[in-house]
């Protein structure tokens, strides 16, 4: 794998684990797990063949994955349960068309291909819901099972978002008042009570057992790029949100207020959306996400692992404390 020059052509997926404590990868020739903290390559896989989607179960060594476009070690519409421990195939699922996203929240498992939603439990793969939906990319689609399992997606034409909600067979349509904007990100904090919606230059709070608006971030940091990450705080205090701009990219962290017991509405108690920290980046494609509320793990598509301190404490001062390279 190391003989491969650019990485970027390399990698077919990459993302975080549920926790943040692991990095899945998917290569052209296989599968690559790192572990955060510390820093270590925990597993390198090699099939000699593609590997599209790889996601860990927790931090385990039950891994799924799934196809990729090209040279693939398995079709890409075939979901594969890998046991690392034993280097074999311990359970599969073929589905209808190409799988889209994978997901693993605690005991669910969420399939998606180019129109519908599968959840599964992941002990026994026993199917538990599935519906359609409009849009199959991954920034347009929030899981959350913190009480009870939530799905977010948004309509064809951009213009409504759903929250639908497994266990309560119930769906809150959420009306985009802003009709000249396109949403490209959904995101359910942590405690799946409020559900953020982002457009070019501007992020919406909705409380999701309603759809009500609860603020509007729109603030001078995120005019400039085009937002394609956002990610809360695991106290949910903080709310970090990446621009992109030509060939470099920002990551913006605001202060979002701490929660007062009396009504949602008072959740957010910060009366400026201001920009406490950030932090740049040179490249344009990028994804991170709190660890512990005062770290934020960054990961670039050419193989860059970033950790930033983020010192919550004396005014949001952040600061690079770890750098690696992935494939070196």
């Amino acid at each position: 794998m190391e003989s491969i020059n650019n990485n970027e052509d390399l990698v077919n997926y990459y993302n975080f684990n549920e926790d943040g404590s692991c990095i899945s990868i998917g290569t052209k020739i296989g599968f690559k797990i790192i572990t955060c903290n510390p820093f270590s390559n925990w597993n390198n896989r090699n099939f000699g063949r593609g590997i599209g989607i790889v996601e860990i179960y927790h931090s385990s060594n039950i891994i799924v994955l799934s196809g990729c476009e090209k040279n693939s070690k398995f079709p890409s519409n075939k979901l594969i349960i890998w046991d690392d421990n034993i280097k074999e195939i311990i359970r599969e699922i073929r589905i209808s068309s190409k799988i889209r996203i994978i997901k693993i929240i605690q005991d669910k498992l969420f399939i998606v291909n180019d129109i519908k939603v599968y959840i599964l439990n992941f002990e026994n793969l026993s199917l538990i819901d599935s519906f359609q939906l409009y849009s199959n990319k991954k920034e347009l689609i929030s899981f959350s099972v913190y009480k009870n399992t939530q799905i977010a997606y948004i309509n064809k034409n951009y213009k409504k978002i759903y929250i639908k909600k497994i266990e309560l067979e119930k769906e809150i349509k959420i009306k985009i008042k802003d009709n000249e904007l396109e949403f490209n990100y959904l995101q359910f904090n942590s405690k799946g009570d409020i559900l953020l919606g982002a457009c070019k230059g501007r992020v919406y709070l909705y409380e999701s057992s309603n759809g009500e608006q609860i603020r509007e971030i729109n603030n001078d940091n995120l005019k400039n790029g085009n937002i394609n990450c956002c990610c809360f705080s695991q106290d949910d205090k903080f709310l970090a949100i990446s621009t992109i701009e030509d060939n470099s990219g920002r990551i913006n962290i605001f202060d979002i207020g701490t929660k007062k017991e009396t009504s949602i509405f008072d959740y957010f108690i910060t009366s400026e959306d201001k920009c406490l920290a950030y932090y740049k980046i040179s490249c344009k494609e990028f994804i991170f996400r709190f660890y512990k509320d005062e770290i934020i793990l960054i990961i670039t598509n050419n193989g860059d692992f970033i950790k930033i301190n983020f010192d919550k404490l004396n005014g949001g001062y952040c600061k690079k404390i770890e750098y690696k390279k992935i494939f070196n």
